[in-house]
Formats: structure tokens, C-alpha cells, sequence
């Protein structure tokens, strides 16, 4: 299956991409209407169940999926606050990612984290099939430590290292601390920005131009690790939490 990625042209790739977005933009469709629809029953004094609605959206649309399928839609829907949807949409995920993240729960943001590291390093998203594969440690003969990584668990507490040049260097980390400080906040901002300028703009761009829509996806993993390492540090460093890396 991968082989087929080194003979098949970028443009016929962005083109399969493109029409999963568009398969993905009828399911959050679908999903978005039945919402809309049990609440304006609900405001109208109706006792509307969300599964009755979606009964109702199937027939009046004339839509061949089942009830069942455009439930789904409807509950993948209303797990997601709009800004969420918003956020992780700029990329090509397929409707499918975000359910399967909805199963992970509390994890589902770490799980969609991975699948845009995924497209930025490989230049098109994990198949469903994968993800269930590789939480379960068995593509790629993962290990479990391996898998558990991906959904990215509270890193361990260590005890501090001493060693007989600790001074030395606890110095010399001092004297670097000091000088870059006061430009750290700085540094920090300037990449919050550069992360929402790309995420305006890199949604748009796999169907236009997937050479720089993948670079520019890349450019984004690096900001957002930088600022999320950044919050957790000085968050860990208020705690006294030693972390291991």
C-alpha cells in the first residue's frame, strides 16, 4: 500500500484528499442540521429525541445512508464545540478521525494532534484502520510503551539528578536563563501567531498547492510543540514537578 505513494502524482493524491473533504463536509452537514432541527423543535415545545430527528432529516433529504450513519454524524457533532471543528478542520481529517477521537474521550484532542502530525510528515492523513491498529500495538509490531505514547500520558516524575559539576552548571544554566527571559514571552507570541496565521490560510491549501500546504503543516506542528512544551514547563516548574524528556 505504501509503495503506491512513491508512483502515484501529488496531484492525484491531493485529489483523493479532495474528495474525501467533500464526503467529510456532507457528514458534518448532516450532523450540524439534525442539531439545529431538535433544537428548534425543543425551543417550539416539541419532545424531539435526537435519533426521532435524524429519522426526520433522512426521509425529508431522501438520503440513501441510514438512520444509523447520520446518528453518528449527529452525536460526532454535538461532542465538538464549533471552535474545536473550526481548529482541527484546516486539515484533510476525514469525518472518521474525529469519531474514532470521540472514542478515546478525554484523549480525543491528543489523538487528532497525532493524525496532523501524521499528514505533515507524510503529506496525507492515517487511515481509520491504522489508528485502531496501532492503539491495539499491532501495525509496525509496536510496542506497548510505543502506542501509549501517541495518546501522549502525563509524563513520569523523576527525582532531580546530582551529580559532582552540578554547581558548574546550574551557574551556567542561571546566566543563560537570565539573558533569554525577557525574550521568551516574546518568542512565545510571535509562534502563536505564525500557528493561527498558517491555520487561516493551510486549510485551503491541499487542494491548490499540497507542496506547501505540507510544509506549512509541518512549519505548524513545530509552533504548536513549542508553545504547548513551553506552558507545561513553567506550569511543571510552578508545581515542582521534575519531568523526564
Amino acid at each position: 500500500m505504501k509503495d503506491y505513494f512513491k508512483v502515484i502524482p501529488d496531484e492525484i493524491i491531493a485529489q483523493i484528499i479532495q474528495i474525501g473533504q467533500v464526503d467529510t463536509d456532507v457528514a458534518w452537514a448532516y450532523g450540524k442540521i439534525i442539531l439545529d432541527v431538535q433544537s428548534h423543535l425543543l425551543a417550539s415545545g416539541y419532545e424531539a429525541s435526537m435519533y426521532e430527528c435524524t429519522e426526520f432529516v433522512q426521509r425529508t433529504s431522501g438520503e440513501i445512508r441510514s438512520v444509523q450513519t447520520m446518528y453518528r454524524y449527529a452525536l460526532v457533532a454535538k461532542f465538538y464545540s464549533q471552535h474545536d471543528i473550526e481548529e482541527y478542520r484546516q486539515h484533510p481529517l476525514s469525518f472518521s478521525h474525529f469519531e474514532f477521537a470521540m472514542g478515546q474521550r478525554e484523549k480525543w484532542a491528543d489523538v487528532l494532534d497525532y493524525c496532523v502530525e501524521y499528514i505533515a510528515e507524510h503529506g496525507y492523513p492515517p487511515s481509520i484502520s491504522y489508528l485502531y491498529a496501532f492503539k491495539n500495538s499491532v501495525a509496525d509490531k509496536k510496542t506497548e510503551e510505543e502506542v501509549e505514547q501517541i495518546f501522549r500520558p502525563e509524563p513520569k516524575r523523576v527525582e532531580k539528578v546530582v551529580d559532582k559539576d552540578v554547581d558548574e552548571k546550574v551557574e551556567r544554566l542561571q546566566r543563560i536563563a537570565d539573558e533569554l527571559e525577557p525574550e521568551l514571552e516574546q518568542i512565545i507570541e510571535i509562534t502563536k501567531r505564525l500557528d493561527g496565521m498558517i491555520g487561516s490560510i493551510v486549510g485551503t491549501l491541499w487542494s491548490k498547492n499540497y507542496d506547501l500546504a505540507q510544509k506549512l503543516a509541518r512549519l505548524r506542528v513545530v509552533c504548536k510543540h513549542v508553545v504547548r512544551e513551553y506552558n507545561y514547563t513553567k506550569n511543571s516548574i510552578r508545581q515542582n514537578h521534575y519531568v523526564e524528556y
